[in-house]
């Protein structure tokens, strides 16, 4: 029997990406349950001033994941990884080389040298509920048909055939849309693309604590190996793109209304979470949660901006229609 499903208090957890957003609430929630946890990511110096404050709680490896150096040294007695390092979009579509030595490379080395072990550890992979393609009016369930339609989803279905193929214990979870109130930067492309989808375009919503929660859970849980778990909200999570988008405006005092979004389709998705829920336990936040997080996030920016929002939504929807109008017409 595999190491992993020894007493809890003995268990040796490494978690690649540590000190990204998903990562920290990945490594604390970790920490907190007692397991013995490697935290590994890059020498940045972001990664270095965050990992400071966690260096008598775990062992931390600064690596740039060139060499399996860094994965050889760290493998005695471990019972799982759970590989968070990744590149995201848009980066993946402007920097396809970048995200192949990452997103592909990297995780091919990993699952390559679990492959040579005899009692390899269990490998954690979080792909995306943007596997399905664009969207459907249904709900997406586990065994429904994939589509990349784009690098980044190319890639993660990828390294989930490669997963499947590999004959390592593993458990692949398909993630929804998963940020909150720390998660307020994009790039202005990227939000023109947000804003640029319908309105009623279906999205669920997924905490970041649950989504660790449910990654630790696969992590320890015999009966979500060799599977694939889709990880959303539930019923109240399940929303529509306008809701999303707009729940940051509301916590800013402005409005985003539906007819200054666009018509097209993205490829983001309701999806049927019973089995997954039943097997990992992971659900415990709402939509509602993530709206109180962002409305307590901005209360000062909404207050500033009380006196003139009278004269500030007006000229957000002209502006926000231009911007529509003007991506019709270089997109004809």
């Amino acid at each position: 029997m595999p190491l992993l499903f020894q007493e809890k208090y003995m268990m040796k957890l490494l978690i690649t990406g540590a000190f990204g957003n998903l990562g920290l609430v990945c490594l604390e929630r970790a920490i907190d349950k007692g397991f013995s946890v490697v935290a590994v990511d890059i020498p940045s110096k972001q990664n270095k001033r965050l990992a400071s404050k966690y260096k008598n709680q775990c062992k931390i490896v600064l690596t740039d994941y060139k060499t399996s150096e860094w994965l050889q040294n760290n493998l005695l007695n471990l019972h799982a990884i759970i590989h968070l390092a990744a590149i995201l979009p848009p980066v993946t579509e402007s920097n396809p080389a970048l995200a192949k030595s990452v997103n592909i490379d990297l995780t091919a080395s990993i699952i390559n040298t679990f492959k040579l072990i005899e009692s390899p550890p269990v490998f954690i992979y979080p792909s995306s509920v943007t596997v399905f393609g664009h969207s459907g009016k249904q709900i997406k369930r586990s065994h429904d048909p994939t589509q990349g339609t784009d690098i980044y989803t190319t890639q993660k279905l990828a390294i989930e055939s490669r997963l499947t193929d590999s004959h390592i214990p593993y458990a692949i979870l398909r993630i929804g849309v998963s940020v909150d109130a720390r998660t307020l930067k994009t790039d202005w492309q990227t939000f023109k693309q947000l804003l640029n989808v319908h309105p009623e375009n279906p999205l669920e919503y997924i905490h970041p604590k649950d989504v660790s929660l449910a990654l630790i859970h696969a992590a320890t849980t015999p009966l979500a190996l060799g599977k694939v778990h889709l990880i959303g909200g539930g019923l109240s999570c399940q929303i529509t793109q306008h809701r999303f988008l707009s729940t940051a405006f509301e916590a800013a005092g402005l409005k985003l209304t539906k007819d200054m979004m666009g018509e097209t389709s993205f490829y983001t998705h309701w999806m049927e979470t019973t089995e997954s829920q039943s097997i990992l336990k992971f659900q415990h936040h709402s939509f509602d949660d993530y709206k109180n997080e962002m409305h307590h996030k901005l209360r000062v920016i909404r207050w500033l901006l009380l006196p003139i929002r009278w004269i500030i939504n007006p000229l957000l929807n002209v502006y926000f229609q231009n911007i529509k109008i003007n991506g019709v017409i270089n997109n004809s």
